[in-house]
């Protein structure tokens, strides 16, 4: 066995637990994705073995590697022996260039300088990374990044590969790249694989073993097709994380049989094929009447220095009040731009946009940003201020209302976002998901008319994920128009009206959801890349049910 937890507990220098009673084995050559709610210990585990991560606290129990306390490798067997991934590329980068990136491990152990070339040439040709080895490595892709984060840690050889939420961040053709690099590792090169992740989509037909986490303790460890029906027969809510296929057919047929579940797109097709009886035509919805339009942009170009190429080239696009707008893309193609020009973080370079009538640039920053448009970005650390939940939300209500509305407002949206066991907490020391409902419940006291979002579902876990859906669908039910920038295509065609793709720097299609979604065969769903033989417009997977019910009644 590579490695085994026995028994093993560990409890942070603050006495909180983060492990309790852990057993897992990690058979050599295994590939192993473990899952669970966000803070239920996948990262802490990780961490356990690295000791260069290792937080500070006390362990309990034993962890061993090839069958000896993993406490006997010093820094520099682990640091050859077991590499480590994270989701933030640029938090790993101690260099400036690609090429020196890939050095610098090897460098660090002391090889020699003929050993490193040759380690570097063969991974670099591996990973296709030959064309970027001069690139400052500030200038790469999300994807790029992390396929370059990965291959520094494979120039030294480890036995064992560790994978903290890797994909987050990458668009969903970055995604599959960057999945399919890891497959190859595991096939290829016999590399051992322990991944902790949210979306098990495009990784569960590849796991040997499938792992799930609850406030943690291992709850469920086997073959991914038997947790599947286990999760399913205990109506488990992270049921809701694993693949489309899975959950359409657990929700479909009278007998789930563990050795039939689907794990892909194609295996989930298949089962449909013999599943389908006489389809029923599946009615679009129609799209609302367009409103009155609320927030447009003519002509806006935009770059980042007077030499630089534009990073947006005459964009147009018109977003109607209450309606929720989403944009969607490839890393780098500009979303994030767009998203600080509409919020006038940013200011174009040519062109002009409009909110409510008026120029944004004629709006007094003080009329703009209370009571009228929010920003949410990416990291919602960058919103806090406080040292507690509880203070961070008073300071917030306060810009906008008088104290004993501000008390009352805050009572409220504690609620909605599910932050009253938090309120004591220091906001930097709450999981990711905790962090991003802070932050929305910080910009709902804002009481915005329009809601620019950066990648609100980032790095969600499927629980979380449902409850920022359940929050913003609330606020647009209310009024408030929503414009949202995301790589998370099924949650966008669960919640939106309209669907713009943003290829590189300029809107590439835009049109009504169904229809966008309908319309492509990798800027789709998974629901719609498994039902578009019977219902070519069916998008969720809610839909795809509904006409499956409908047909074999």
């Amino acid at each position: 066995m590579l490695v085994s937890f026995k028994d093993y507990s560990f409890t942070y220098a603050d006495a909180k637990t983060a492990l309790t009673n852990i057993n897992l084995n990690i058979k050599a050559g295994s590939f192993t994705v473990m899952f669970g709610r966000s803070g239920s210990g996948k990262t802490t585990l990780l961490r356990q073995l690295k000791s260069v991560l290792l937080p500070s606290g006390t362990a309990t129990g034993s962890l061993l590697w090839h069958d000896q306390p993993l406490a006997k490798l010093d820094n520099r067997q682990q640091a050859s022996a077991i590499g480590y991934v994270n989701q933030q590329a640029d938090a790993q980068f101690v260099t400036d260039k690609v090429w020196h990136e890939l050095a610098f491990g090897l460098e660090s152990l002391g090889e020699k300088p003929n050993v490193i070339h040759s380690r570097i040439a063969e991974m670099a040709t591996f990973f296709g990374l030959t064309e970027l080895m001069s690139r400052d490595v500030t200038t790469l892709s999300g994807g790029q990044k992390q396929l370059v984060s990965l291959a520094s840690v494979m120039v030294m050889r480890p036995e064992l590969l560790l994978l903290d939420e890797p994909t987050a961040q990458l668009d969903p053709l970055a995604k599959q790249s960057f999945i399919q690099a890891l497959v190859r590792l595991h096939n290829e090169l016999g590399t051992t694989i322990l991944l902790a992740e949210h979306e098990l989509e495009d990784v569960t037909s590849f796991a040997d073993q499938l792992v799930m986490m609850r406030s943690g303790a291992i709850v469920a460890d086997g073959a991914p097709q038997q947790v599947s029906a286990d999760l399913f027969a205990q109506h488990a809510p992270l049921f809701a994380a694993l693949p489309t296929a899975t959950r359409l057919y657990c929700n479909s047929v009278t007998s789930v049989q563990a050795a039939t579940i689907p794990l892909t797109v194609g295996a989930g097709r298949a089962w449909l094929q013999g599943f389908v009886r006489n389809p029923e035509p599946f009615a679009t919805p129609a799209p609302e009447p367009d409103a009155q339009p609320w927030l447009i942009a003519k002509h806006v170009s935009f770059r980042y220095s007077q030499d630089a190429p534009d990073t947006l080239k005459d964009i147009n696009l018109q977003v109607s009040r209450g309606q929720w707008y989403g944009i969607v893309g490839s890393n780098g193609a500009g979303k994030t731009t767009l998203l600080n020009l509409l919020g006038r973080i940013l200011r174009p370079s040519s062109g002009k946009i409009t909110l409510a009538s008026q120029p944004l640039d004629r709006y007094r920053s003080a009329d703009l940003y209370q009571e009228f448009l929010a920003v949410m970005p990416q990291d919602p650390t960058t919103l806090f201020a406080s040292a507690t939940v509880q203070a961070e939300l008073m300071t917030t209500a306060k810009r906008v209302q008088p104290a004993m509305g501000a008390e009352a407002a805050v009572s409220g949206v504690i609620d909605l976002c599910h932050l009253r066991p938090l309120l004591a907490h220091h906001p930097f020391d709450l999981s990711g998901g905790e962090r991003q409902l802070l932050a929305l419940a910080k910009i709902i006291l804002l009481r915005p008319k329009v809601l620019l979002l950066d990648e609100p579902t980032k790095g969600l876990d499927a629980f979380t994920k449902a409850a920022v859906g359940s929050i913003l669908a609330q606020l647009h039910s209310t009024g408030v128009t929503i414009v949202m920038v995301t790589h998370d295509l099924d949650f966008v065609a669960q919640y939106a009206d309209h669907i713009a793709l943003l290829f590189d720097g300029e809107i590439a299609a835009s049109a009504p959801t169904h229809e966008f979604f309908a319309a492509n065969s990798f800027y789709t769903t998974t629901a719609n890349r498994i039902a578009r033989d019977y219902w070519p417009n069916a998008i969720t997977l809610e839909e795809v049910e509904a006409c499956l019910q409908k047909t074999n009644s």
